[in-house]
């Protein structure tokens, strides 16, 4: 789409809705714009200390809900290293069980950080960042304490030999 196309998008938006929520602009068939509930569910990835999230925002009648997910890496086999097993384990139990976020080990023996978020109405893109950005902030201590366990097991940079 070609930056005249965008523009006149924009300025076709109806400002009556305003603000606007998350998932409420539409396209039509047509290529028009048109403001309606926002229902529907938005999915976007990011990138938070080295750590990749994938992130489903939906309205729900009563407030906003943000999901997300991280997968820091596969918790370590007895085999390779027990003290790098039992202190991710221990990092994971030792993150608060009322937080919004929560470590979680998936079937094939992966990490994962999930949160549950909510945002209450209306349930505006800057309040969704404004939510995500405090939940994060309040996961990195127990996020950097997971790292640090698994990057026991990770060999150290070896020198360019001459």
């Amino acid at each position: 789409m070609d930056a005249n196309r965008r523009k006149i998008i924009i300025d076709e938006i109806p400002t009556e809705y305003l603000p606007f929520e998350v998932g409420s602009i539409h396209l039509d068939g047509e290529g028009k714009v048109t403001v309606r509930p926002g229902d529907a569910a938005v999915r976007f990835r990011f990138e938070f200390d080295e750590v990749r999230f994938s992130a489903v925002a939906q309205r729900s009648e009563e407030r906003g809900i943000l999901r997300i997910c991280g997968v820091l890496g596969a918790l370590p086999y007895s085999a390779e290293s027990v003290p790098a097993r039992h202190a991710a384990l221990e990092a994971m139990r030792a993150a608060s069980p009322e937080a919004a976020n929560r470590f979680h080990l998936s079937d094939d023996q992966s990490i994962l950080v999930l949160g549950n978020l909510e945002v209450p109405l209306p349930f505006t893109h800057v309040k969704l960042v404004a939510h995500l950005v405090v939940g994060l902030l309040a996961l990195r201590p127990s996020l950097e304490r997971v790292k640090e366990a698994l990057a026991t097991l990770r060999p150290a940079p070896r020198a360019n030999a001459a």
